[in-house]
């Protein structure tokens, strides 16, 4: 689009009472659009809002320096830039953007759009589905927390479970010319944020509901109604919603609001018994009969699928062998999460000392963490507290905070997740389970704003080989 063109199409948002045609008296041609300022080039049209603070108008000119955006729409004036620039009302910018994003990306009218929310399992339940669809001969791909995935593969890193409006839309358009489907987490922060703005699911599911990001919702209603816009805005009329047959409290939940839903239908009711290892776990179970029900639904027909073909997500109840010795590496961060793979494991291997390895993420809901101290001290055997991403806080402070849920505090802890991690590796009987929970498939940890090269995978392999040489 051209100059003219764009400013046709947004002059019902600019704030009035500037020219801001002075800013960009040459005319130009735009093909992109972005709500990323550091990746932006000549040809896109960026989005970006300013908040209302000193330190957030410094951090976007720090950002400007070294980008070099064609056009800027902005919902604050920016100062002096050199850079051609539009300020709209915030209340508009996701009318705004939707104008431009229907001419650049419109939406493929074949493509089918499914949404997976809630507190644990949106991860494994969108690449199980993804999986399932593509056995059914109807390809597909998913986007979430570990990226845009297909079969097992990261194709692309989204920088966060759901991404922005702008980059949803991009995305949908660029894979719909080749997908039938696409299967994605939903985050609460997105269905807060109105990040799907007009995108309608042609079917949903809920995963689970427990204790998670109250450091953005105000408490647990808060975060429960927003969770509920999945179904009673984003949804198509008379497009299903499904609930796990065995969330019996989420269920109750869900009556409540008097919205109709379907429960999925069990393995065995599916002829689902002869279960891979992965599957023994009843959350797992959860979200694989989530991911049936889904794909029964969208292409009319009961899947016929080979389980043991199935990649699994890494870092979701990953396991390596270490002599007798079973490591498991898995994302749970959570204290619900926490505890469903403890007692999963205790009834998978009953009999077998656990030792379990977790911190707490620094600048997150700072309520959970005696909490999950109080759940981990219950679960395992032997404790090891140590860093998860501490963020902008202090790593011992926060342990601090964990050490306060335990009866018996006299646990190992230590920042040092390495450390921590060896320790427990070491220490573990003959025969013994090691869960390190948390971090799963993360490759860094975060520290004062910077994101360091950290894998818990790296640390298990490398000790193996260190085990090895000895």
């Amino acid at each position: 689009m051209n100059k003219s063109q764009i400013l046709k199409k947004l002059s019902p948002f600019i704030e009035a009472g500037e020219d801001y045609t002075q800013h960009f008296s040459q005319d130009f041609l735009l093909t992109e659009l972005t709500s990323n300022l550091q990746t932006a080039t000549k040809n896109h049209i960026v989005f970006y809002k300013i908040l209302p603070e000193e330190k957030a108008l410094r951090n976007f000119h720090e950002r400007l320096q070294k980008a070099d955006p064609g056009l800027l729409v902005l919902n604050a004036h920016p100062g002096d830039i050199k850079q051609p620039f539009l300020v709209i009302k915030e209340v508009d910018f996701i009318k705004a953007q939707k104008i431009l994003l229907d001419e650049f990306y419109p939406l493929p009218v074949h493509l089918k759009l499914v949404g997976i929310t809630g507190t644990n399992g949106k991860t494994t339940s969108v690449n199980l589905a993804q999986q399932i669809s593509e056995q059914m001969k109807h390809p597909a791909i998913s986007f979430g927390t570990l990226g845009i995935c297909k079969n097992g593969k990261i194709i692309e890193d989204l920088g966060g479970t759901t991404p922005s409006y702008i980059e949803l839309r991009r995305l949908i358009h660029h894979y719909g010319k080749t997908e039938s489907a696409i299967f994605f987490e939903v985050s609460s922060h997105a269905l807060a944020q109105d990040r799907l703005h007009d995108l309608r699911l042609d079917a949903c599911a809920w995963t689970s509901f427990s204790q998670d990001h109250l450091d953005f919702h105000k408490n647990m209603d808060d975060y429960f109604e927003a969770k509920t816009l999945i179904f009673k805005k984003y949804s198509k009329t008379n497009a299903p919603f499904f609930l796990p047959i065995k969330e019996s409290d989420l269920i109750k939940k869900i009556d409540e609001t008097k919205y109709p839903y379907q429960l999925c239908p069990s393995l065995e009711e599916e002829e689902h018994t002869a279960l891979p290892p992965f599957f023994k776990a009843d959350f797992n179970q959860s979200n694989l009969e989530i991911a049936l029900a889904l794909n029964a639904f969208i292409w009319g027909k009961k899947p016929q699928i080979n389980l043991d073909e199935i990649i699994l997500p890494q870092g979701r109840f990953t396991t390596f062998e270490l002599g007798q010795k079973l490591v498991v590496v898995d994302y749970a961060h959570t204290p619900d999460a926490l505890e469903n793979i403890c007692k999963a494991i205790h009834r998978s291997f009953p009999g077998r000392e656990l030792s379990v390895v977790f911190g707490c993420g620094g600048n997150r809901d700072k309520t959970k963490r005696q909490l999950m101290g109080k759940i981990a001290e219950a679960q395992a055997n032997k404790l090891y507290i140590t860093s998860d991403n501490p963020r902008d806080e202090i790593p011992e402070e926060i342990i601090g905070q964990i050490l306060q849920g335990l009866k018996n505090p006299n646990c190992f802890h230590h920042p040092d997740r390495t450390l921590a991690i060896e320790t427990a590796l070491t220490c573990a009987k003959s025969h013994g389970i090691i869960l390190i929970a948390g971090k799963g498939h993360e490759d860094y940890q975060e520290i004062k704003g910077i994101k360091h090269p950290f894998s818990d995978f790296t640390v298990v392999k490398n000790f193996m080989q260190k085990e090895k040489t000895l």
